[in-house]
């Protein structure tokens, strides 16, 4: 999180701060940004153009034919904007919701920022689950095979391999 605020402002400025941060750690501005309605004015746009940057979304104007690439791309964005959309939409509803009960601005905010480190542990779980089970099972199952093999040797049952 680039900028927390408790006050109303105007979130559309915090695209160039955003992507400041971006090129001081890694050095190059991103090639494409999914960003939501409200970023997409015309000022981030211009500034995203000399910048070389995609900043996807609706085009100004009045709505024209879209190639299918065109519209390809801006349904490809909108799939992973909806990504980070339901992440909110999770942490509103399992985590935050109600259950912040702090008084302090301070306090609030590391219990908010304590829910995004559980969220991200949960993502990375569901990523490496698959993975991390796959290579238990094959450990158990090596293990399982051995201890097959060994009682085999003991009883001297030889099997025949067709």
């Amino acid at each position: 999180m680039d900028n927390f605020q408790w006050n109303n402002y105007n979130e559309a400025d915090d695209l160039k701060v955003s992507v400041g941060n971006f090129l001081c750690e890694n050095g190059y501005y991103p090639e494409k940004i999914n960003a939501d309605q409200k970023y997409i004015t015309k000022a981030n746009r211009d500034w995203s153009k000399e910048r070389n940057i995609w900043l996807s979304g609706k085009p100004l104007g009045r709505p024209t034919e879209k190639t299918k690439a065109q519209h390809k791309a801006l349904k490809q964005s909108a799939s992973e904007r909806n990504c980070i959309k339901g992440k909110f939409g999770q942490a509103k509803r399992w985590h935050i919701n109600g259950k912040i009960k702090a008084k302090l601005q301070q306090t609030s905010e590391s219990m908010i920022g304590a829910v995004v480190v559980v969220l991200n542990l949960i993502r990375l779980v569901q990523q490496h689950a698959y993975t991390f089970l796959r290579k238990y099972f094959e450990v158990i199952a090596d293990r399982i095979f051995i201890k097959i093999m060994n009682l085999f040797k003991k009883e001297k049952i030889h099997f025949l391999a067709f």
